[in-house]
């Protein structure tokens, strides 16, 4: 999926530069107003690919920007902008509430997620295959050692705005990020095993990680 963006921007560059190099556009200008469709491409990959909250954040704020930039919104939109998608999620959160394993934690899949908050949270099924971690401005900590993944591995959708998750999973599965990262990280500190094998547990991480970051610790 971040492959597939990274190919659309590389040809959107090289339009822009061929453009510029025959005179008929200005590279600095166009980069200037166009920038947030890099926002707006992620976000569509990450709800592709099953990521909603996280993707809609990154839509959202590409869209916002834009405008901006063409003068539909006025300059001094930020300052209004950061409640109104506070409330939106909040919204959203609201909606979704309904027949998520918040606490239980033994289904084979969970939603959790925290604003303003932090949180920590035991998953104990034992064929988890997918989990939505969403944090605003806050903290989850989820430990998922006592969790046996299902047949075909566990796909992990992160929601991440100004806030940190830590996940604690087995030294022996392997993890795989696939989740967009804007002015933050994913860091894997767990131990390495000697030969973990092409047997052991798969981990997808996919979503969105913004002025934030997810640690992997066991």
């Amino acid at each position: 999926m971040v492959q597939r963006l990274f190919g659309v921007l590389l040809l959107a560059l090289g339009a822009i530069l061929l453009l510029n190099t025959l005179g008929l556009a200005d590279a600095g200008e166009l980069v200037r107003l166009w920038w947030p469709l890099i926002l707006v491409a992620g976000g569509a990959l990450q709800v592709v690919g099953g990521a909603r909250l996280g993707g809609g954040i990154l839509i959202i704020l590409g869209g916002a920007f834009l405008l901006r930039n063409f003068g539909v919104l006025p300059g001094g939109f930020i300052a209004a902008f950061w409640p109104l998608l506070l409330i939106g999620v909040g919204l959203y959160l609201l909606v979704q509430r309904q027949g998520l394993e918040t606490a239980a934690h033994g289904a084979p899949s969970v939603r959790l997620f925290g604003v303003f908050s932090s949180s920590t949270h035991v998953l104990e099924s034992q064929e988890l295959s997918r989990a939505e971690l969403s944090v605003m401005f806050g903290s989850l900590e989820v430990d998922a050692r006592q969790a046996r993944p299902a047949p075909d591995g566990v796909v992990i959708d992160v929601g991440v705005l100004a806030g940190s998750i830590r996940l604690r999973v087995p030294e022996t599965w392997r993890v795989a990020p696939e989740a967009l990262v804007i002015f933050g990280g994913i860091e894997d500190k767990r131990p390495r095993p000697a030969n973990p094998g092409q047997d052991a547990p798969r981990l997808v991480i996919r979503g969105f990680v913004g002025m934030g970051g997810v640690e992997l610790v066991s």
